[in-house]
C-alpha cells in the first residue's frame, strides 16, 4: 500500500517522524493529499540562527499570507540586527505597506506607518521586523528571542494594540490572542531600561501564560498597575530588588510555577547588586498561595567564596497556607536563615513546610545539613508531611562528602527516610548555578 493510500491518521504518524523540513517538503510534493498534510506542520515553526533566514521567511509569507495561519512558533536567535533586506524582499515593498495600512486603518497618526517602513528598511532593524513578523502571525503561540537587545519602540506598541484588541475581547488578526509561551534573554550590553522594554510590555497580555526573561536587572522603580494571567514565570540569571519584584509577583496572582536565580548582573550604567530578601519574596506570592505549586529560588551568590551579608535577611517565612505547593527548590539560607544550624531555627523551618510538599531540594548544604534531616524525618513520623517522597541535598564542594562523619550520617538518614517512604539523593560537587533548574518530578542521582 502506498504512503499516499493510508489512513490520514497513520500518515501524520509517519509524517512526524520526518526530523528535516528538506523530507517535509519533497513529501509535499508527492500529491495534493500530502501536500494537505506536510504543509500545515512545515510551517507550525520557524527557528532561526541566521539573519538571511528570517528574510526568506517573510518573503514566503508575503507570497503566500496563507501559510501565516499555521505558523505557531517563532524563534529568532540572531545578533542584534537583521541588517538589509534583500533584493527579494525589497521588491514586495509595496506588500509591506499594504500590511501597514491596514495596522494603522484606524489609527489617526499616519505618520507611524511611514517611521515604522522607514526602520523596517534601515540597518538596525531587528525591532521593526520583529514587529512585522508578529503581524503576520495570527496564531502564534510561543515566541523565543533569546540574546535580543531590548525591545523598544515597534513591537512595544504591536504588544500595546494587542493588549487593546484582548481586553476589549475585540476580533483581530492583530491581537495576538493564542501567544502564551514567551522566552527572552536580556543582552546586558543594552541601552536604556530593559524591564519596561522587555518585560512590562507582554506581562498584560490576556493570553499569556508563560513568561521567561534570562540577565534581568530591576533596582528600585514603582510598578505599573498591571493584572496578569501569568501562570509560569522564571527570572533566570537575573539580580532584581526583592521588595520590587515582591510588587511585581502581587500583580500576578495566578501564579502555579515561579523560578528566580538571583545573580549579580554586570551592567555597568545599572549600578550595584540588588538585595535579595527572601521574605518579601514570600509576601508577594500570598496572592497565589491557592494556586502556586513549584517554588524555585536560588541565591548564586552564596557559591562566591568571600560571600557575606551585609544585611541578615529573613529566611521565606511560612509557607502553610500554600496549600497546593508541591516542590520548593531553594538554597539553605533561603529557607531557614543564617543561623541555619541552630535547632528551633530547624523546627521552625520544617514546621513551615505545607503538608502538600512533595519534593524538598536543599542547595548548598554544609555538613550541619543533618540536624535539619533529623527534625523533619522526625516529623514525618508523627504524621506530618505525609505527601513528602523526594528530598535532594545539593552541596556544591565535595568536601561535604569527604568526612567520615557525613557519610555515615547519609547512610544512617538514607535508610530512616527508606524506611519512611522518601527517597533521599545527594548531589556533591556542582556549582549552584549548574543545577538551578531542576525540573519536574525526577529525583537527582548522586554524583
Amino acid at each position: 500500500m502506498t504512503l499516499n493510500k493510508l489512513p490520514d491518521e497513520l500518515v501524520l504518524r509517519v509524517v512526524y517522524q520526518l526530523d528535516s523540513p528538506k523530507d517535509l517538503s519533497n513529501l509535499a510534493l508527492c500529491s495534493h493529499h500530502l501536500h494537505a498534510i506536510a504543509i500545515p506542520i512545515l510551517y507550525s515553526s520557524f527557528a532561526e540562527n541566521q539573519c538571511q533566514q528570517t528574510w526568506a521567511f517573510l518573503c514566503t509569507l508575503l507570497k503566500r499570507p496563507d501559510l501565516a495561519r499555521f505558523v505557531k512558533s517563532f524563534t529568532s536567535t540572531s545578533w542584534s540586527v537583521y541588517w538589509s533586506p534583500p533584493d527579494s524582499l525589497d521588491r514586495n515593498r509595496d506588500d509591506v505597506k499594504d500590511i501597514l495600512e491596514m495596522v494603522f486603518a484606524t489609527s489617526e497618526d499616519k505618520s507611524e506607518k511611514n517611521l515604522w517602513l522607514w526602520d523596517f528598511y534601515s540597518e538596525e532593524n531587528w525591532d521593526a521586523v520583529t514587529a512585522f513578523v508578529l503581524l503576520l502571525l495570527p496564531n502564534i503561540t510561543s515566541l523565543k528571542l533569546p540574546d535580543y537587545p531590548r525591545l523598544s519602540t515597534w513591537v512595544s506598541k504591536a504588544l500595546h494594540r494587542a493588549c487593546k484588541f484582548q481586553d476589549s475581547n475585540t476580533s483581530s488578526p492583530y491581537s495576538l490572542s493564542h501567544l502564551r509561551d514567551v522566552e527572552l534573554a536580556a543582552d546586558y550590553f543594552a541601552s536604556g531600561d530593559v524591564f519596561a522594554d522587555m518585560v512590562m510590555p507582554f506581562l498584560p497580555l490576556q493570553s499569556l501564560r508563560r513568561f521567561t526573561c534570562a540577565g534581568l536587572w530591576l533596582g528600585q522603580r514603582n510598578i505599573e498597575s498591571l493584572r496578569g494571567n501569568v501562570t509560569h514565570f522564571s527570572l533566570p540569571s537575573s539580580d532584581v530588588n526583592s521588595l520590587v519584584f515582591a510588587e511585581l509577583l502581587k500583580c500576578l496572582p495566578r501564579l502555579v510555577h515561579l523560578t528566580y536565580c538571583h545573580n549579580w548582573v554586570d551592567v555597568e550604567e545599572e549600578g550595584a547588586a540588588q538585595p535579595f530578601i527572601p521574605r518579601a519574596i514570600r509576601d508577594g506570592l500570598m496572592p497565589s498561595r491557592f494556586s502556586l505549586e513549584e517554588l524555585v529560588l536560588v541565591n548564586h551568590e552564596e557559591e562566591w567564596e568571600d560571600f557575606t551579608f551585609e544585611v541578615v535577611p529573613l529566611p521565606l517565612g511560612s509557607l502553610t497556607e500554600f496549600e497546593k505547593l508541591r516542590k520548593i527548590d531553594a538554597t539553605v539560607y533561603t529557607l531557614v536563615g543564617r543561623e541555619k544550624s541552630h535547632q528551633y531555627g530547624n523546627v521552625q523551618f520544617v514546621e513551615s513546610l505545607p503538608q502538600s510538599l512533595e519534593i524538598l531540594v536543599l542547595r548548598n548544604c554544609e555538613p550541619d545539613i543533618w540536624s535539619l534531616l533529623h527534625v523533619l524525618l522526625d516529623k514525618r513520623r508523627n504524621g506530618c508531611l505525609g505527601k513528602l517522597r523526594i528530598v535532594n541535598l545539593v552541596s556544591r564542594t565535595k568536601a561535604f562528602m569527604d568526612l567520615s562523619a557525613s557519610r555515615e550520617a547519609a547512610k544512617k538518614y538514607g535508610d530512616e527516610a527508606e524506611d519512611l517512604g522518601i527517597l533521599l539523593n545527594i548531589v556533591v560537587g556542582l556549582p549552584v548555578g549548574e543545577v538551578a533548574l531542576i525540573g519536574g518530578f525526577r529525583p537527582v542521582t548522586s554524583q
